[in-house]
């Protein structure tokens, strides 16, 4: 029995019919822009700010179906900036007249593109139109060329004697992307920012558990694998609810390769390694490593695997150190020493630490090959 019904809907790509906890959001763009629907738009510039993976970009293409359903004389012009090999004038204005059905010639300036782009909007004048641009960072970053007065020129369409353009959206991942632009394109860049704050793990567990609803068969996914994605969401992807949907999906068609009829713990914990591309913990690592590390190595590795939950604590790391200690006939390694060797493990890359009390081992070895690393160094120094 097939573990999806459809798989889609877990796509990080894919823009379901709600986004939970983004109706605030929604709704200020639905205000915002309330005039379009009016029938008496007006020109203004807003700015979405929020790190990656807080739905930005799924809340601009959502609010556009909405408000296009609601009146198909509206038009939305999409660019995501990052997809572009630079985000200069000529291409930018050569994607904005190809989203017209326009093709820009190359032997055109940039500024003669822009003018042509101007001249086709103002023909289409019983359309209005929305302006996206995503992923506006770049205008500033170190492909740029401090956003060659493009910012300018889409922030001030009425000064171009333009009416059916009812604004401009800039979609940025930080608040301090335009400082990289001139005095005058700041300015009209204007103060109307929606922010988009990350996500809760609460908030997580909702959006997972609902776009899990839409992908999987019932009772293919428990709710402890939810909150467990959930913690690792917040812990090590900074509440990126992109790669939280990618590891699911990764997971449901590791489960439906192995002819599983659930998702299990072990398809999700693959999945988290293969999405963050741990790497094999090479004999030139271990070479660095004295017995004591390896043993608390070791002993994360015991502790992590046995918690079920992909990470373990440190008082759990002590306890299983102890034990493998009793085994070997060595003395306890005090506390501070396996805080010590804990610190060791993360500046190599290891594992992972937030706080005390979640350890993720974060790289992959043969556990084989590390038992008898010890047992070799163990005998040695006798």
């Amino acid at each position: 029995m097939p573990i999806f019904k459809d798989r889609q809907k877990l796509s990080s790509k894919h823009v379901p019919s709600r986004l939970p906890h983004r109706d605030k959001q929604l709704t200020q763009l639905y205000v915002l822009f309330g005039d379009v629907l009016d029938g008496n738009p007006f020109f203004k510039t807003v700015q979405l700010i929020g790190s990656v993976g807080t739905g930005k970009t799924s809340s601009s293409m959502l609010f556009a179906r909405r408000l296009s359903s609601k009146n198909n004389r509206v038009k939305f012009l999409y660019i995501n900036l990052k997809k572009l090999s630079e985000p200069s004038p000529f291409l930018v204005y050569s994607e904005l007249l190809s989203s017209l059905g326009l093709k820009a010639s190359r032997s055109r300036s940039p500024g003669e593109l822009f003018e042509k782009f101007v001249s086709a909007i103002q023909k289409m004048e019983k359309n209005t139109f929305i302006i996206i641009l995503d992923e506006a960072d770049e205008f500033t970053g170190a492909r740029s060329l401090k956003g060659g007065k493009i910012v300018y020129n889409l922030s001030r369409f009425p000064e171009f004697g333009v009416e059916n353009v009812a604004g401009t959206v800039f979609i940025a991942r930080r608040r301090e992307w335009s400082e990289g632009l001139s005095l005058e394109e700041q300015s009209s860049l204007g103060s109307i920012v929606v922010y988009y704050p990350r996500y809760t793990k609460e908030q997580i567990i909702d959006i997972l558990s609902y776009r899990a609803s839409e992908a999987f068969r019932e009772g293919v996914l428990g709710y402890e694998l939810i909150e467990y994605l959930a913690d690792i969401t917040v812990d090590l992807f900074q509440s990126d609810i992109r790669k939280a949907l990618d590891i699911l999906l990764y997971a449901g068609v590791l489960a439906e390769m192995e002819s599983s009829r659930r998702v299990e713990f072990q398809h999700l914990s693959k999945a988290i390694r293969g999405v963050l591309g741990y790497t094999v913990i090479s004999s030139d690592i271990l070479s660095l490593l004295s017995t004591r590390d390896k043993i608390i190595l070791y002993a994360s590795i015991l502790s992590s695997e046995n918690s079920h939950r992909g990470y373990t604590s440190f008082s759990s790391v002590k306890e299983y150190a102890e034990m493998i200690c009793e085994s070997l006939n060595m003395e306890k390694i005090p506390e501070e020493l396996i805080e010590e060797s804990l610190q060791k493990l993360y500046e190599l890359g290891i594992i992972s630490i937030n706080g005390p009390r979640k350890i993720h081992v974060s790289s992959l070895l043969n556990i084989s090959e590390l038992k008898r690393e010890i047992l070799f160094s163990v005998k040695n120094s006798n």
